[in-house]
């Protein structure tokens, strides 16, 4: 029975990481013992209507409310990914400048993190993301196999980086389908507002290796799950330097790699890459944030904009360059710690709690 990843939702088949069976992911039907069918309904009721029940009145102690642990353990996959989701994306909102599809922020409780910025008429600019992946095109070969996979599933690679598996780490599955699917949010609404045609538009000959969605290629949704899934994970897993960590370096890595294949398959423009890599890095800090870790934010907000001076603003050319930063965008000042109790009806705690648990 699979996990509900969606490592790349936008595609409608997806399944995204269909090798990850565990028992906290599976069909929500699913008894103990098999899949529901009517054969199993009809037989377990002829099994109990033949069992003598003792009458009598209701037991009070049985209608009590459970504790919040006690109805986050129960909860079935689908129900528990929505709230889940739905407390990470609390006080994110992408927001466009109503007069132009030109230009979105990321607003944070209100309060502008980043700024993306596509800049349509610099024909030279979208000449030469054209030239790289006509240069790439003729590379699909060496990554025919990563590309295929990476259509519904990026966590089998990044966790080559990390200690990690669906039957030993359960509940670090469901933390990370949470992230993977609010990365996937965060930049569909940013695809909707931009609208950017995908580079077979512009040029015919660059002939996608595999199907090209419809929607539009800015940002990267492929290289915002990577590196935010990326991110968290740097947080579970810290080094002693939390700059200098080279687990770090090897799952940025890893999102780096991904992200670029989809340029290779004729897909992304590399600007899409880069974006996607600084919205995922940002969203990581966020989310990582919200579950325990300590990140400091810059008191200025970050924009990104499509031109070749983007390396005035801090950043580079490339999403590998960008990569091999020796730090972040927002800067982790220590990683994920357990949350006290809460009283109220929020579920991250429990999740968390249960995450560390698993990381002992």
């Amino acid at each position: 029975m699979a996990t509900t990843n969606t490592s790349n939702t936008s595609n409608t088949s997806n399944t995204s990481n269909t090798s990850n069976t565990s028992a906290l992911n599976q069909a929500e039907l699913a008894l103990l013992g098999q899949e529901s069918s009517l054969a199993l309904s009809e037989a377990l009721q002829t099994g109990l209507l033949a069992i003598q029940h003792s009458g009598g009145e209701v037991n009070a102690t049985l209608l009590a409310s459970p504790s919040i642990e006690l109805r986050f353990r129960r909860m079935n996959a689908r129900h528990r990914q929505h709230l889940l989701v739905k407390e990470l994306m609390a006080g994110l909102e992408v927001k466009p400048v109503p007069t132009t599809t030109d230009e979105a922020t990321l607003l944070l409780n209100a309060a502008e993190i980043l700024k993306f910025k596509l800049n349509r008429g610099d024909l030279a600019f979208w000449n030469k993301q054209i030239a790289a992946l006509r240069a790439q095109k003729w590379h699909r070969n060496d990554r025919m196999t990563e590309i295929v996979i990476q259509q519904t599933d990026i966590l089998s690679f990044l966790a080559q980086a990390v200690p990690i598996g669906p039957q030993t780490h359960p509940w670090s599955l469901v933390l990370l389908d949470a992230v993977l699917d609010v990365a996937f949010r965060v930049s569909a609404e940013l695809k909707h507002v931009f609208s950017l045609p995908r580079p077979n538009v512009l040029a015919l000959d660059i002939a996608p290796i595999i199907q090209t969605p419809a929607h539009g290629s800015f940002p990267s949704g492929h290289a915002t799950e990577a590196f935010a899934v990326a991110a968290v994970l740097s947080c579970l897993f810290p080094d002693t330097d939390l700059v200098q960590n080279p687990r770090r370096q090897n799952l940025r890595g890893i999102a780096a790699r991904i992200a670029v294949n989809r340029g290779y398959a004729g897909l992304h423009y590399p600007v899409d890459h880069h974006a996607g890599a600084v919205l995922g890095d940002v969203l990581g800090g966020i989310l990582a944030k919200k579950l325990g870790a300590t990140f400091t934010f810059p008191t200025q907000n970050y924009e990104f904009e499509t031109s070749d001076n983007n390396a005035a603003n801090g950043f580079f050319s490339g999403v590998d360059q960008y990569a091999q930063q020796d730090t972040v965008l927002p800067k982790l000042q220590s990683p994920i710690q357990p949350i006290a109790f809460p009283t109220g009806a929020s579920l991250l705690p429990y999740l968390i709690n249960e995450v560390l648990k698993e990381l002992g």
